[in-house]
C-alpha cells in the first residue's frame, strides 16, 4: 500500500495547490526535512493570500517562506484588518519581490498608504493592482500620480475616499493602464482630468459617477480609439450631462453596462427612461455598442408609481431599433409600488424572473448573486439559476413555519453557495442550523440579529441536524450586526467551529467571559479561530482590553488595533 510520503514531488506540489500557501507551509514544513526541501528548493511561483490566518502561522510564514523567497512570489493578496502591519513589514524586502504581477491590497489605512505607494515603483513586474483604503485620506491626487505612473501596470482598482486629480501635464507622463476600476466616487468634473492619464485605456468601470460639483470648463479633444467597454452607476446625473461624456468618450465603446440608481431627492432620472433620446445617443455616436446591459430605478419618495405612465415610457423600448439589436427588457415594482427597476435581459422570450435586483454591482450577473423576500413564492422559478454563489435574505424576507431551507432547495443549488446575508431581523437559529445542512461551501456569513428564544444550548447540540451543520459547513467569517450575549456566541462557536474571523458587538462583561473562553483554557476547543473585531463605541470597553493587556490574559503574541469605532485582535 502507498504511504503519503511515497507519492512523488510533482504529485505533492499539486496538492500544495490545492491550499492557501500558508495551509501548505504549516501543514507539511516541519514533518521532516524531504517535505521542508520541497518549500525552501522549489523554483515554483508563490501565490500568497493573507486573509484569515493565525498571527503565529503567519510569523512563521513571514519568517521562513516570504523573506528568504520574496523572488519568488508572483500574487500577493493581504486583506485582513492588519494589512497595514503586514504591507509596512514588507516594504524594507519590496524590491526583493522582482517577479510579483498582482498585488492587492485591502484595508489599508491613509496614515500609511504614501509610503507603501511609494515603495511600488520598484515592481519591475508589476502589472495588476488593487488598493482599498479603510477610512479617508488627504493627499489624493499625489497617490494618484504615483499609481497612474507605474510603468508596468495594466489593471488598477482603486478605491479611496473620493477622485480628486489634476490633468497630467504631458504625455509621455501618460498611464500604461488598459483597465480602471474606480471603486469610489467620481464626480463628472473630474471626468476629463481622470482620462486625461489613461489614454490606453480599453476597460473602464466606476461604481458612482456623481453629478458635476463646478461646471465643466472643457470638453475633451482627444481620441478614444482603444476604450471598448464601459460600466457605470450613476446617481443624479441628467441624462443630458451623460449624453455628452458618452459623445466625448464612448464613440467605439463595444459593450456598455449603465445603471441608474435611484434617488429620492432628484428627479432627473426618469429621463434615461426615453427610449427615443437613446436610440439616437447609440445609432449617432455609439455605432459600433454590440452588447448593452442598463438598469434603472425609479423612486417615489412620498407616492406610488403612476403605472400607466411609466408603461407608456418602458413600451417605446420594444421598437424595431431595440428588437433588430437583440437588446430585451422587462421591468418590476416593489410590493409599495413606490419603486420600479427596468432592466435588461437576455431574451425575448424568457420569461421576467421577480427579482429585486436593484442592489446588484453594476457588473454583477444577477443570477449569481440572488436577493430574495419570500421564498415561497420563488418556487415557480426552479432551475432558472445554475450559477448562484451568493443569496441575500432581504429585510422583509417572510420566514415561514416551514423550514425555507426546503423551498430554497427548489430554487437555487444551495451546496454552490459561497456567501450568505441574512438581512431580516430575528432569524431563528434553529433555521440557521437547518440551511447549513445543505450550505456546505458557505464560507462567509452575515447576519442583522439571530434570535434564539426557547433554544436549550446543552440539548441542541445533540440535535442531529446540528451535528450535520457543526460537521459539514466550512464558514470562516461571520458578521452580526446586532448585539450578542456570550452564552450565544458560545454556541455559534460550537456550530461554526472552522471560523477564523468573528465580528460582533458585545457588552463589556460578555467581553469579560469571552477572554477568560478564548485565552487559554479552553483554546483547544475553538482552535481557528484567530481575529475578532469588535465594536467599540463605548469607552468601558476600551478600559476592559487595557485592563486584559495589563493582566498579561491575552495570548502570548497578539496585535491590536483601534480604528473606525472597532477593536481589532489577531493571535
Amino acid at each position: 500500500m502507498t504511504t503519503f510520503e511515497d507519492l512523488s514531488n510533482e504529485i505533492l506540489y499539486e496538492i500544495f495547490d490545492l491550499l492557501h500557501s500558508y495551509e501548505a507551509f504549516h501543514s507539511f514544513y516541519d514533518l521532516n526535512q524531504r517535505f521542508r526541501n520541497l518549500f525552501i528548493h522549489s523554483n515554483l511561483l508563490i501565490t500568497i493570500d493573507i486573509s484569515f490566518v493565525s498571527k503565529s502561522i503567519f510569523n512563521r510564514y513571514f519568517n521562513h517562506i516570504i523573506i528568504p523567497h520574496a523572488f519568488r512570489i508572483k500574487s500577493l493578496r493581504l486583506s485582513n484588518a492588519f494589512a497595514s502591519e503586514i504591507c509596512l513589514s514588507l516594504c524594507p524586502i519590496m524590491i526583493n519581490f522582482t517577479q510579483l504581477q498582482t498585488l492587492t491590497l485591502n484595508n489599508i489605512d491613509s496614515y500609511c498608504i504614501t509610503r507603501i505607494v511609494d515603495h511600488l515603483s520598484c515592481l519591475s513586474a508589476l502589472s495588476s493592482l488593487t488598493i482599498t483604503l479603510a477610512d479617508n485620506v488627504q493627499n489624493v491626487n499625489d497617490i494618484y500620480g504615483k499609481i497612474f505612473h507605474l510603468p508596468t501596470l495594466k489593471y488598477c482598482e482603486i478605491s479611496l475616499n473620493e477622485c480628486k486629480i489634476s490633468p497630467t501635464a504631458n504625455a509621455h507622463e501618460s498611464s500604461s493602464i488598459e483597465h480602471l476600476v474606480m471603486k469610489q466616487r467620481v464626480y463628472l468634473d473630474q471626468f476629463d482630468d481622470l482620462l486625461s492619464y489613461v489614454p490606453q485605456l480599453q476597460r473602464l468601470t466606476i461604481d458612482y459617477l456623481c453629478e458635476f460639483r463646478c461646471n465643466r470648463t472643457k470638453r475633451s479633444s482627444l481620441s478614444w480609439n482603444s476604450l471598448t467597454n464601459v460600466s457605470i452607476k450613476m446617481q443624479s446625473i441628467s441624462f443630458d450631462d451623460f449624453h455628452l461624456i458618452a459623445i466625448d468618450y464612448f464613440r467605439h465603446v463595444q459593450v456598455l453596462n449603465v445603471l441608474v440608481d435611484r434617488d429620492g431627492l432628484h428627479k432627473t432620472t426618469i429621463d434615461y427612461l426615453d427610449a427615443n433620446r437613446w436610440e439616437n445617443l447609440i445609432s449617432t455616436y455609439i455605432s459600433s455598442l454590440r452588447f448593452f446591459n442598463f438598469r434603472h430605478v425609479h423612486y417615489e419618495m412620498y407616492q406610488r408609481i403612476n403605472r400607466p405612465n411609466y408603461q407608456a415610457l418602458i413600451d417605446k423600448f420594444n421598437s424595431s431599433f431595440w428588437m433588430k439589436h437583440q437588446w430585451f427588457f422587462a421591468y418590476q415594482f416593489n410590493s409599495s409600488g413606490n419603486v420600479a427597476i427596468f432592466f435588461s435581459k437576455n431574451s425575448y422570450e424568457k420569461q421576467t424572473i421577480n427579482l429585486w435586483s436593484s442592489r446588484n454591482d453594476i457588473n454583477e450577473d444577477p443570477t449569481h448573486h440572488i436577493y430574495l423576500h419570500d421564498s415561497q413564492t420563488m418556487k415557480q422559478y426552479a432551475g432558472h439559476f445554475p450559477n448562484t454563489n451568493q443569496l441575500t435574505l432581504l429585510e422583509n424576507f417572510n420566514i415561514s413555519h416551514d423550514s425555507c431551507a426546503t423551498n430554497l432547495q427548489f430554487i437555487l443549488p444551495m451546496k454552490q453557495l459561497t456567501k450568505l446575508t441574512v438581512n431580516c431581523r430575528h432569524f431563528p437559529f434553529e433555521q440557521l442550523i437547518v440551511l447549513f445542512q445543505y450550505m456546505q461551501n458557505v464560507h462567509t456569513l452575515k447576519v442583522e440579529t439571530v434570535q434564539f428564544t426557547g433554544v436549550d444550548f446543552r440539548s441542541i447540540q445533540q440535535n442531529e441536524a446540528f451535528q450535520i451543520a457543526s460537521k459539514t459547513n466550512t464558514v470562516m467569517k461571520m458578521i452580526i450586526d446586532g448585539i450578542i450575549r456570550f452564552d450565544q456566541i458560545k454556541i455559534l462557536l460550537t456550530l461554526f467551529s472552522r471560523m477564523k474571523y468573528f465580528i460582533i458587538d458585545i457588552y463589556v462583561q460578555d467581553f469579560k467571559l469571552l477572554a477568560e473562553y478564548l485565552w487559554p483554557i479552553s483554546y483547544d476547543k475553538i482552535h481557528h479561530l484567530c481575529m475578532l473585531s469588535i465594536s467599540n463605541d463605548r469607552e468601558d470597553f476600551t478600559k476592559e482590553v487595557n485592563l486584559l493587556i495589563l493582566s498579561s490574559k491575552l495570548p502570548a503574541d497578539y496585535s491590536l488595533n483601534y480604528t473606525r469605532r472597532k477593536c481589532y485582535l489577531w493571535w
